[in-house]
This record gives structure tokens, C-alpha cells and sequence, in this order.
């Protein structure tokens, strides 16, 4: 888990399923937003100012990874051990094939915040940002997603929006959604 604690940055690390949590120390300050694990031994995690930070010894040892941004990353998702993907403010949307050594920036078509990330492939997931905007990225968009849904057929209208415990979901040019998770977020 990560996390700010008192206005420190905070990663705990549990090996009984959550029963106990015990701190761990990167030697990073920016304030972590989201890690994700391939594996016991293997995490990313994500933080303000561009941070991402990586163990491959179950946190023992954090190594930071250079992305060359300056924007709050707040989501992480690897498809396995080498391709991952990052999202962040500002539209910020990087991509990796090396486990992190190299972090690409993607174009996102958008100056929004990026939430979320769920990656079913290396070339098919979805975003999700602020105002309510999900983002599909695909084969059949050139490397990018948009927040203009008069370019984008495959965007996702949801609707009402803001909503009290229902919601319709629809792609734009009627294509079926194979997942989508949903997460009850106060703000």
C-alpha cells in the first residue's frame, strides 16, 4: 500500500494478507499515489513530481525510475514483468517495454487528469480522468485517445452524469464492453 502519512510518503508492506503491515523506506518524499505488483517480489510504485520507483526484493530496496516529467503520476498497471503503462495529470500517459527503464510518453489528446488505467493488452485498454471521462484506447485509434467525442468513435457516453446510483453505459459506435470496473471515489 502507499500512500501520505502526516505529510510523509508512506509505502507499507504486508506478507499475511493484510493481518499486519509493516513500513517500508524508498528514500523518496513526493507524496505516492498507486503501486502495482507482478509479483511478491516485484513493484512500481507511483507518486507526485514524476516518481516512479521500483523493487524487485519486495521493497527491501527502491530504486527511482527516470521519466522526464514533471506531473503527478496516479495510476500504474503492467501487463507483465517489462510493458506497463502510467497515468497522470495533465493528460500525462507514458508507456514502457523494458520494466521501467525507459518510460515513453503516449499521447493522450487530453490536458486532463488521467485516474485510471486498465490495460487488457498491449494495445487495447481504457482510461479514466476527470469530469466523468472514459477514454477507450484501441486498434483502431492511432496511438492516442481523445477527449473529443465528435473525432472519437470510441469513446464512452455515460450518462447521467453526475449520477445517484445508476448509470448507462455506451460506446459510441455501439462496440461491446468486455470489462469495466467501477470504483465509489469521494471527493
Amino acid at each position: 500500500a502507499v500512500g501520505d502519512q502526516g505529510g510523509a510518503e508512506t509505502i507499507l508492506h504486508t506478507v499475511n494478507g493484510g493481518t499486519s503491515w509493516v513500513p517500508q523506506s524508498s528514500g523518496i518524499v513526493e507524496h505516492m499515489n498507486a503501486i502495482w505488483c507482478s509479483s511478491a517480489s516485484e513493484c512500481w510504485a507511483v507518486g507526485n513530481a514524476g516518481t516512479i520507483i521500483y523493487t524487485s526484493d519486495s521493497g527491501n530496496i527502491w530504486t527511482p525510475q527516470t521519466t522526464n516529467v514533471l506531473e503527478d503520476m496516479l495510476d500504474i498497471q503492467f501487463l507483465n514483468a517489462n510493458e506497463g503503462w502510467v497515468a497522470g495529470t495533465a493528460g500525462t500517459l507514458l508507456h514502457t517495454t523494458d520494466g521501467g527503464i525507459t518510460w515513453s510518453p503516449q499521447s493522450s489528446n487530453t490536458v486532463n487528469d488521467i485516474q485510471s488505467i486498465f490495460m487488457v493488452s498491449n494495445q487495447e485498454g481504457w482510461f479514466c480522468g476527470n469530469n466523468g471521462d472514459i477514454y477507450y484506447y484501441g486498434l483502431t485509434m492511432p496511438n492516442s485517445v481523445s477527449d473529443n467525442p465528435e473525432n472519437n468513435s470510441n469513446m464512452i457516453s455515460v450518462f447521467p452524469n453526475p449520477a445517484d446510483r445508476k448509470v448507462t453505459l455506451k460506446m459510441m459506435n455501439n462496440e461491446i464492453l468486455r470489462k469495466i470496473n467501477f470504483y465509489d471515489i469521494l471527493i
